[in-house]
């Protein structure tokens, strides 16, 4: 199973503030997703299922936001949807090596196992 990992509030701040996530998030493993999400979003609850049955093999993290309860979550809304361009949730951003890969609003098992292989 794939850990999902909440990421601080310090995190999204930066990342409101430099138009991406530091390089610290980004590097920590090869391949990184960041999930932007509301709690109250089905989909975001479909999406969690995924990362249950995928065997976790040191060479992902997955770091979410759940944005929909912050103090921050106007800023973060108005963020999201200007800067990365993406108004639906969940909203996933796929990185290999720190740089981002591909983006997407839900994953399912055969395609993020593909993406893990390749």
């Amino acid at each position: 199973m794939i850990k999902l990992i909440e990421l601080e509030d310090e995190y999204n701040l930066q990342a409101m503030k430099q138009g991406e996530y530091p390089r610290e998030i980004l590097d920590s493993a090869n391949r990184v997703i960041i999930i932007l999400t509301q709690s109250w979003c089905p989909d975001w609850w479909a999406q969690k299922l995924v990362f249950k049955d995928i065997e976790d093999t040191g060479e992902i993290k997955v770091y979410y936001v759940d944005y929909g309860n912050k103090s921050f979550r106007a800023e973060f809304t108005s963020f999201k949807e200007t800067v990365f361009r993406n108004g639906h949730i969940p909203y996933l951003r796929f990185y290999r090596d720190g740089e981002l890969e591909k983006e997407s609003n839900y994953t399912g098992r055969r395609e993020l196992k593909k993406w893990l292989e390749s």
